[in-house]
Formats: C-alpha cells, structure tokens, sequence
C-alpha cells in the first residue's frame, strides 16, 4: 500500500520552510520525499531534509544527512527505508533508516534566492 500527500503546496520561496507536523498512523518504514521545482534562481539551491519528531518534547531531529544543494528545476527524490544505500537518476538521496510516527519535511534556502516548488511524500509498506 502507498499514501501519498502533500507536505508543501507549489509556492514561490525565498527562506527555509518546514512542513506542519506529517503522521504516519500505518507505522511504514519507507518513504520517498518529492521535491518539485518549477523555477529556480541557479544560485545558492535547496536541501531537503526529513525530521522525525520526538512524541515528548515535540523536536525534531534529522533522519538524512544535508543532501547537495538542488539548482535547477527538475523534480527530485529524497527516500528513506531499511536497506536503503544508494541513489541515481533523479534520486538525490537514499537513507537506510525507519519512518517515525510524527515527521517533518525542511526545505533549507541556501542563500535568499527565489524558487518555486512544491514537496509531496508517498509512505511506502516495504
């Protein structure tokens, strides 16, 4: 089974942005994180980062390394399961680890530049 939704609406950026507080009710282990460009500036780039949050204190903490930073427009993928290790193609990062309850998705603007994007997620039973 695959659910698929919507961490951030296609918007025009220009700062760090982070999704509202994503829940994974089904307890999955995998999933792939969409990062859809539409219109970049070539400077600066965006890193996508998926956070788990902790159920006491409501923090979040990193479950992928900071990727390389995107530049273009394009779409990009981001995946996150058990066994996870390498990434090609359109796949900028894969991370051998577990889906947590409660996530978050961050989008870091490396410098002030202007993007368009949108960033969707599919939890995936492995």
């Amino acid at each position: 089974m695959i659910s698929t939704q919507s961490g951030l609406p296609l918007a025009t950026r220009t700062t760090t942005t982070t999704s509202a507080t994503q829940a994974n009710p089904r307890g999955v282990l995998g999933m792939v994180v969409y990062l859809n460009v539409t219109a970049a500036s070539g400077t600066g780039g965006l890193k996508v980062q998926i956070l788990g949050i902790d159920p006491i204190s409501g923090n979040g903490f990193a479950l992928n390394a900071l990727p390389t930073a995107v530049t273009a427009t394009g779409t990009y993928a981001y995946v996150i399961g058990p066994g996870c290790s390498s990434a090609s193609g359109s796949v900028q990062q894969a991370t051998s680890g577990v889906v947590p309850p409660r996530f978050q998705i961050q989008v870091t603007h490396v410098d002030g530049s202007s993007y368009t994007y949108s960033v969707g997620y599919s939890l995936m039973e492995l």
